[in-house]
């Protein structure tokens, strides 16, 4: 559902998913120059993803989820 380049030629994916690559990824990857899923980037997003921006200090998802990397929402 949505895509940002990460600026040094891959990009973040967000949707509605739960495997990307074969690895485990709930509903945000990262994925590499080289088409690989990045193994250290995982948000583990409770829910789906529809917005993604990318800024050189942080990684932003908009969407419908209640948690992220197991924090869960309280509003």
């Amino acid at each position: 559902m949505a895509i940002a380049p990460d600026g040094q030629g891959g990009f973040f994916i967000g949707g509605n998913f739960r495997y990307v690559g074969g690895l485990p990824r709930h509903g945000a990857a990262h994925i590499l120059p080289d088409l690989g899923v990045d193994p250290l980037w995982d948000p583990d997003v409770g829910g789906s993803v529809y917005a993604i921006a990318v800024t050189p200090s942080a990684v932003y998802l908009v969407g419908s989820f209640v948690s992220i990397n197991g924090w869960a929402s309280t509003g």
